[in-house]
């Protein structure tokens, strides 16, 4: 192996972008690796970048260019499901390289290709900026959905080009379907690596990120150190809240096999994944027989078994961690049984005919009416917050599906709870929520609240921690 025996296709777009365009050429033309060639899109410029990319491209890169142009402003997202999507079989690994960027190891490339040639499907590497500022790249665990974790794999981001073939037009979109026009990176990056666990980081700064390009996202918004916008952390929001892609890298009768609930939302369920559920379950029951004595089998089956496995480690971690319960459902009895079991103080708010016998007697129980909570216009119903402690400093709590009134808003509900909160760690769980109000939580949080983590881990589900 000597990592010159794949072809790889760079992927390079712009939109007014003269000034950077020929360093990002001349990056490509430095690699040591001699199979690169250049799918160049203009994203209709207007200050003459297409013309200056078509010259040197013919100059530099003779014979290792396409050079597409956009007749009118469409966006990243657009370009790599269109003309990127069109030419990804022809090729063997895909990179992708903003025309107002540039490499900065001239044998990145190549030393990419020795990975591939040892079976990856996904590499990535570390960024500086124009600036000198390392980036914050890293490794992804394999054990856990890229989706649940940190954004970590931006520059220089390159994957096997077969699975681009697999990502539907959808991913690159708004619900509504208008073509994202921002966390586009996302939107390339979530599907492909969706797919497979078989990736790798290479700790290495081999991408330099243009940060003071007035044209960039950042920038317009002034965001001043800030490396991404508002807007960038909406549309991101929107990218993570889509239904992980099939993986390819296990076999085939373990794949994710999409089907349709009568709610009309998209889940996905394996034999491969029903196994660890069932093996989740199995540990539960294990840990706490007291579950076995709360519920009969009818309403065991409808345990979220992964949400309370997700509860019991997070206690472990932290057994002094406050738990606050508010309705009182079947999951609220598995959470409240997981308390327990590892000594975590717990406090529930319902109203008293809700909470069994039972639980009145060894838990602190609050009788609480509905309250009306309104922001914007929008107005929820939850139980009345404010009966609670004023020093109360809760790190994990679960919004049961009975605990909500007329109208459920994730926004709402957090900015309820905040003075309640500890604000250095918590984890928020919402259940009883439609599909639709799950993805306008996400927007509306991406929006409003970017340093919080969302994620749907199950149907139904809304999960926000900090």
């Amino acid at each position: 192996m000597n990592g010159n025996d794949l072809s790889v296709l760079i992927f390079m777009t712009g939109r007014n972008c003269q000034d950077y365009i020929k360093r990002a050429i001349a990056s490509v033309v430095e690699q040591s690796h001699q199979k690169a060639t250049v799918l160049y899109v203009d994203d209709a410029s207007d200050d003459g970048s297409h013309e200056l990319a078509a010259r040197l491209l013919n100059e530099m890169l003779p014979g290792r260019h396409t050079l597409v142009r956009n007749n009118e402003r469409m966006g990243k997202a657009f370009s790599a499901s269109t003309h990127l999507r069109a030419v990804a079989g022809e090729h063997d690994v895909i990179a992708i390289l903003d025309a107002d960027d540039r490499l900065i190891d001239p044998n990145i490339i190549r030393q990419m290709m020795l990975s591939y040639e040892a079976g990856k499907d996904v590499v990535w590497t570390n960024f500086m900026t124009d600036r000198e500022r390392l980036g914050g790249n890293g490794p992804l665990s394999l054990e856990i959905s890229p989706r649940a974790q940190a954004w970590r794999s931006s520059h220089f981001f390159t994957f096997r080009a077969s699975l681009l073939l697999s990502v539907p037009e959808s991913y690159f979109q708004y619900p509504d379907g208008r073509w994202l026009d921002a966390a586009c990176d996302f939107a390339i990056a979530y599907p492909i690596l969706d797919q497979t666990r078989r990736y790798e980081f290479i700790p290495k700064p081999a991408y330099c990120y243009t940060e003071t390009n007035p044209n960039s996202h950042h920038n317009m918004a002034n965001m001043g150190n800030d490396l991404s916008s508002p807007r960038q952390r909406s549309c991101a929001s929107i990218v993570r809240a889509k239904a992980p892609l099939p993986r390819l890298d296990i076999p085939k009768r373990a794949r994710p096999m999409m089907a349709s609930a009568a709610s009309g939302s998209k889940v996905f369920e394996t034999s491969g994944a029903q196994g660890w559920v069932t093996a989740v379950a199995a540990h539960l029951a294990a840990s706490m027989p007291r579950l076995l004595e709360r519920f009969d089998v009818s309403e065991l089956v409808r345990l979220d078994a992964l949400m309370g496995f997700a509860w019991l480690q997070l206690l472990r971690q932290d057994s002094r961690c406050n738990t606050l319960l508010l309705g009182y459902g079947e999951n609220s009895v598995m959470l409240e049984c997981i308390a327990q079991h590892v000594r975590a103080p717990l406090l529930v708010m319902a109203s008293g005919n809700d909470v069994p016998e039972v639980t009145r007697g060894e838990v602190n129980v609050v009788r609480t009416p509905w309250a009306e909570y309104e922001m914007s216009g929008q107005v929820c119903y939850l139980p009345q917050l404010d009966l609670l402690p004023a020093s109360s400093q809760f790190g994990l709590v679960l919004i049961d599906a009975s605990a909500w009134g007329k109208g459920r808003s994730a926004v709402i509900a957090l900015a309820a709870l905040a003075p309640y909160m500890d604000q250095n760690n918590f984890s928020v769980w919402m259940s009883g929520m439609s599909a639709d109000e799950i993805q306008i939580a996400h927007e509306e949080i991406g929006e409003s609240l970017p340093m919080l983590l969302v994620s749907s881990p199950s149907a139904g589900v809304l999960h926000v921690r900090s």
